[in-house]
């Protein structure tokens, strides 16, 4: 995890996937450490009832792009850290498909496959700069 976390830095976009493949251990870390999220902006496809993490609460400067706004998320909102755009989920794609992402943290298993929530990750890992 200390590989992933030594990649952030202030100014990047960083794709986190949601729902079933919500990387549970980089919450972790980032709980224990929050200044490494500190200027960073956070993509991720969170669903509601299955995600709970915010990333915009991790420090003032975090901010965090999302698609469905999780009540977790109502306090960041309300600052103004957390962006929801008006998008039908089909939309998401055309918009991540626009967007840089420097950096997109991905589940991927031995044999190639994205896994559980083969959604996003498909689509941002070969326009990323960097993958873990």
């Amino acid at each position: 995890m200390k590989v992933l976390l030594d990649q952030l830095r202030p100014g990047l976009t960083v794709y986190v996937p949601g729902g079933a493949s919500e990387p549970l251990a980089l919450h972790e870390a980032l709980r224990a450490d929050p200044e490494r999220a500190a200027g960073v902006h956070f993509v991720t496809v969170s669903i509601p009832g299955v995600n709970v993490f915010d990333y915009a609460a991790l420090t003032p400067t975090t901010t965090l792009t999302t698609f469905m706004r999780l009540d977790a998320m109502r306090a960041s909102h309300e600052a103004g850290r957390v962006r929801v755009p008006a998008l039908g989920y089909s939309s998401i794609v055309d918009y991540l498909e626009q967007l840089p992402i420097d950096l997109a943290v991905l589940h991927v298993a031995p044999n190639g496959s994205f896994g559980l929530t083969a959604d996003f990750g498909l689509i941002v890992a070969p326009r990323a700069g960097k993958r873990v």
